[in-house]
Parts: structure tokens; sequence; C-alpha cells
């Protein structure tokens, strides 16, 4: 368990998780994550950054600020992909720990749950405004099939539902690890269970760099270089095997965890190169991916043990770790919806009628806040009341 929540804290957390009105079990789960909720919140305002209202070479004296702004922002998948790893990874590893078994149906069901409901009513919604819109046609419906398979990653048309794909990408992922997990344990070996998991993510690793190293060898930049799942998801798998250090390695993670502001100085430097390259430049797309969840991932470990006077535990309990915490924990509905509502009504109505040297930073904030506003609204009509389903029929094991 992560020491760094102090029992009045972890009371006052699950009260104000239990009145947003998550079940228990996912509100039990959270206590201890109070910090990710915060690199969730940073990862969801990162990608509102990359998606602006306002293009970035035009908002004048804001110009470079903004394309700056634009190509870090990108990054904030990289950091979705290293937390859901880290996540996705620990609920399973744990229930292998206590169990000693994996139950995989069981697990792809309480996924189900959790993702499917709200991305497909998206997907419904969407596609009633791309015809309403006249950007899709009932004759051209057809193109619309990837995104109901999770396929739009490497199937087009790529100019529809366009963030959608890092959805892709996870849900591949959330058949791949319990999948290799469930083939581990058939060989009734808990031993090699504990031994061949870290090699056959440094394998996964390995396979996808160099996979983008041989697009960027043999071709200039596609679409499908960063939005394929087998040129991104080391990204995740990186996130299961920190999760993994972090179950079994305790004296490991807690030695490295001390190291916070070195850990953070290089984890910063690591991703920094995002500021000043287009994800379309060779180091980018190919060794780019790579030092991103790296970096990302030794900010992740920062962060897992906190001391409840240090200055990181200071800095996650301030107002504006707050709010990103907020956001974090309706990341999900804010990164399916932001682009659907808030986005356009900003464009079409607020903009207009904004001073022209206050555009960006007024119509940004307002689109942040209204982005926010949308994910919540989504998370309570439809993500939670499914989830106290989920909680009923497949409550949580461990």
């Amino acid at each position: 368990m992560i020491t760094s929540i102090r029992p009045e804290e972890t009371a006052a957390r699950t009260a104000h998780l239990l009145s947003a009105g998550l079940p228990k079990s996912d509100a039990r789960a959270s206590q201890r994550l109070v910090q990710l909720d915060v690199l969730r919140g940073l990862a969801i305002l990162l990608v509102l950054l990359a998606h602006q209202v306002y293009i970035p070479k035009e908002p004048g004296i804001f110009r470079d600020f903004t394309i700056c702004l634009h190509q870090f922002g990108l990054s904030g998948v990289d950091l979705f992909f290293v937390l859901s790893g880290f996540l996705i990874g620990g609920l399973l590893l744990r229930e292998v720990k206590i169990t000693g078994r994996l139950d995989v149906r069981r697990f792809l069901i309480r996924r189900g749950f959790k993702i499917w409901p709200a991305y497909y009513v998206f997907l419904c919604v969407a596609f009633v405004q791309l015809i309403r819109h006249k950007q899709l046609s009932i004759n051209s419906a057809s193109s619309y099939v990837p995104f109901l398979f999770n396929l739009q990653n490497y199937i087009g048309p790529f100019d529809l539902n366009i963030h959608t794909w890092s959805l892709a990408v996870e849900e591949h992922f959330y058949l791949a690890l319990p999948i290799l997990l469930w083939c581990l344990l058939k060989l009734r070996q808990k031993k090699l269970v504990k031994l061949s998991l870290p090699i056959s993510i440094l394998a996964i690793m390995v396979f996808c760099n160099v996979c983008r190293l041989f697009n960027g060898a043999h071709r200039s930049f596609l679409i499908t270089d960063y939005t394929a799942t087998h040129l991104r998801m080391d990204a995740l798998f990186w996130g299961v095997l920190i999760s993994y250090a972090y179950q079994h390695k305790q004296d490991l993670i807690q030695r490295i965890s001390r190291h916070k502001v070195l850990l953070i100085t290089v984890g910063c430097s690591l991703v920094s190169f995002k500021f000043f390259q287009e994800r379309d430049a060779w180091f980018a797309f190919t060794l780019g991916y790579t030092a991103l969840y790296f970096g990302y991932g030794l900010i992740l470990l920062a962060f897992l043990e906190l001391e409840s006077n240090s200055w990181l535990m200071k800095l996650v309990q301030s107002g504006p770790a707050k709010a990103l915490a907020f956001m974090g924990l309706y990341s999900y509905s804010i990164y399916l919806w932001h682009l659907e509502f808030a986005a356009p009504f900003v464009i079409a109505k607020i903009l207009p009628v904004l001073p022209e040297g206050l555009k960006w930073p007024l119509g940004m904030t307002i689109y942040v806040i209204l982005a926010t506003i949308s994910g919540v609204i989504g998370a309570r009509i439809i993500e939670i009341p499914v989830l106290a389903i989920r909680e009923k029929l497949f409550p949580s094991m461990v």
C-alpha cells in the first residue's frame, strides 16, 4: 500500500469518491492512488492542450508558446499509457499474487463494463453529429465499422474521431496482458511467472523499438506510425513492469523512490524534447516514444512513495494539484467527449466574441473548463451507473 495517505486523507478521499457515485470497490482502490489521480489529471490536461481550439500558429504574441504546448501536449497520451499499464498490471498481478490464478474472463467483463458503454454511446452521438454536419453519409457509414471493433488505429478514415486511436491501443493491451499472464500461469510454475514476466515485457519493448526503427529507416512518417498498437504498446508494458517491481520488489522501489529530485529531473529531461519536435520528426516517432515512456515512468516512480511531510506531498495536496486530481478522476469521460462538445462550442460561440489578443488564453481556459464539465456529466450519466451495476454482477475478487 502506498504509504503517503494519512487516515484522515483516506477517509476524505473515500467520501469524495462515494459522493461522486463511484462503486465502493473503485473508491477503495483509488484511496491508495491519490497521486496517480494527479498524474492522470496532468495527462488529460496535456491532451487538451494538444487538441487546441485555436490554430497554434495564429494566436499572435502567444504563437511560439502555443506551438510548444501543442507539441508537448501530444505526450499526454504516453503518460496515460504508462499509468494504464501500471494500474491494469497492478490489478492482474495482485489477483495472481493473492489467489494464485487469473480469471481472464472476469477481467475482460469488468473492463468491458468500464470502457464499452461510454465508448459506444460516444460513437453513436459522434455518428449522428457527423451525419448531421455532412462529414459522413449513410452510404459511407461502413467507414465507421473499424471504430466498432477498435481497429481505427490501423484502418482509416483517420480524420474521424481522431483521438480514439489510443483507446484502440489500450483495448488491444487489455487482451494482450491477461493472455500473456494466463499463458505463463498455464505452465504451472509460479517461479517462472515471476521470472518470465519481466523478460517478456523487455522482449515486447525491444520488438516495438525495432519496428519503429525499421519504419524510420524505410519510409517517412505515416499516421499509423503513431497509432499502431505494435508501435506503441511498449509504453503500457513499461507501466506493467513498474507495477511488477512495485508489488514484488518493494525494497528496490523504496530505494529508487528516495531519489525523487533525480527521478523527476531525469524524467522531465527525457520528455522535454517534445517541446521542440513535431511528431513526424524522425527521432520523435522512433526513439522518442521510448524516451517519453521512460521519462514518465521515472516521474511515476517518484510519486509512488511519498512521506506525509515531504515537499512532493505538499505539492500533491496543493490547490492546483487537487484540481488536476479532480480532472484525473473523470479523465476517461473527459477524453471521450472533449472534441465532441467543448471544442466545437468554444470555436463556434466563444472565440468569435473574444478580444483578438485574448482569444487563445481565454478560449483555452473556457475550453478546459467545459471539457471537464462535459466529462463529469458523461461519467455521472453513463460511466458511474454502469460501474455500480458491474459491482453488483461482477464484484472485484481482490
